[in-house]
């Protein structure tokens, strides 16, 4: 058996033009499904890896559960790419939180009519290639979402959480950090938002991040 393939960069979708699909090496050799390189490496290598801190003023947990208002949204503004989540988490800003952290998330419409999210206080996103591509994506706080739809849209724990231990204490427990490894479990996509509550006791204020990648992908 013969297996031709093409040794090229990361393409951004296969031109319509091409009238096969071709097979991709990479530059080590190895096909691109193979991990010869580190796991992550060619997305970020292609700067198409992205991350965020969405404010620098935080906001307090909730033992409410959410329904139409997230109270921070990742909005996907960007007509073609999607956003392939890697991460999402939060760290305490402020207070003492009570017994551990449950990462709420939601991939959804923006409410009817609404305007496009406004960047939260203190949002950033950077490249975490350093490379010239630039994110669409808007860290926003506190936004309106439609009504929950079936099993189409609805709040759920976001993928790739452990079990957390309390780690209230005494004093403030400024930086403790809860996170989910989501590996692509959640996807963002044109248009839609990732929708993100911290769901605990009360005592303390959270800061959320996230960490993504953006390509052209087929959505069924």
């Amino acid at each position: 058996m013969l297996i031709e393939a093409i040794v090229r960069r990361f393409p951004a979708i296969r031109a319509l033009s091409e009238p096969t699909a071709a097979a991709r090496l990479t530059g080590h050799l190895s096909l691109a499904v193979g991990q010869v390189e580190a796991e992550f490496a060619e997305m970020t290598r292609a700067g198409r890896r992205f991350a965020t801190i969405w404010s620098t003023s935080g906001a307090a947990t909730s033992t409410a559960y959410p329904t139409t208002t997230a109270p921070w949204v990742l909005y996907n503004a960007d007509v073609n790419k999607s956003l392939i989540i890697d991460q999402v988490g939060a760290f305490i800003l402020s207070g003492t939180p009570g017994a551990g952290l449950t990462l709420l998330g939601i991939v959804t419409a923006i409410a009817a009519n609404a305007a496009v999210p406004a960047a939260a206080t203190g949002a950033t996103i950077t490249n975490l290639s350093a490379g010239g591509q630039y994110s669409k994506a808007v860290p926003a706080g506190s936004t309106t979402i439609p009504a929950q739809l079936g099993q189409s849209q609805q709040w759920v724990v976001i993928p790739g959480q452990q079990g957390q231990c309390n780690v209230g204490t005494a004093t403030a427990s400024i930086g403790g950090i809860f996170t989910a490894d989501v590996r692509g479990r959640l996807i963002v996509p044109p248009g839609k938002a990732l929708g993100v509550a911290t769901f605990g006791t009360t005592g303390g204020t959270f800061i959320p991040f996230a960490s993504w990648y953006e390509a052209e992908i087929d959505l069924e």
